[in-house]
């Protein structure tokens, strides 16, 4: 049950930023802001923090079998991604609050509350990538997914964290350096909806390749 609802999150979160960011951003138009489409979209990307704050709550008593503080660790990396997003959020509703205090709000002001919103973003996926590395090792030694998935996911995150440092400076490849982690993280929950965390086997071909010292 909480396997799939993890995995159910996930997907969730997903939809729930892709969806509201593109509602927020279309909502400005030439210096206006679609007040309503404005808010409908920035409830959607606060649903997002909240799906990624429960993740990392649900994933404590999973990973704290295994290693108590990559546990902690990724709670507090998903609380951290859910407030910066918030952070971005709140940039992109000030733009509502131009219109409300000024007739002609500067394109300048915009583009900074916009600039600050991407900012708060790719920090957000800094965060999630680096801090999501650890928690794939984790599971790769603990058995609880299939090494191959595991592997994916730490190569993914990796990547992933490279791709929004390069954003920050002004390299625009971080779609691209996304795809590995992005797939992983659509993977991962139908993998959790159809075998769930594998506990029963624990991890035996860890623990096994230890106790014959590899």
């Amino acid at each position: 049950m909480r396997d799939g609802l993890i995995g159910a999150l996930f997907l969730l979160a997903m939809a729930c930023y892709g969806t509201g960011s593109g509602i927020a951003e279309s909502a400005v138009v030439h210096g206006s802001v679609d007040r309503h489409a404005m808010a409908f979209g920035a409830l959607l990307m606060l649903g997002n923090s909240v799906c990624v704050a429960v993740i990392g709550v649900l994933m404590y008593p999973i990973l704290h079998e295994y290693d108590e503080n990559v546990a902690l660790g990724y709670v507090v990396v998903r609380c951290f991604e859910g407030i910066l997003l918030i952070v971005g959020i709140v940039s992109l509703l000030s733009q509502q609050a131009l219109t409300e205090v000024a007739s002609d709000p500067t394109a300048v002001l915009f583009a900074v509350l916009q600039k600050a919103n991407f900012f708060a973003y790719q920090m957000a996926m800094c965060i999630l990538g680096f801090g999501s590395v650890p928690v794939c090792y984790t599971l790769l030694r603990s058995g609880l997914l299939p090494a191959w998935l595991s592997l994916w996911g730490l190569v993914g995150y990796a990547v992933f964290a490279v791709g929004t440092i390069a954003e920050i400076f002004g390299f625009s490849i971080g779609v691209m350096l996304s795809v590995p982690g992005g797939l992983f993280e659509v993977i991962l929950p139908i993998w959790l909806f159809t075998k769930g965390f594998a506990r029963d086997e624990g991890s035996k071909w860890w623990n096994a390749g230890e106790e014959r010292g590899e």
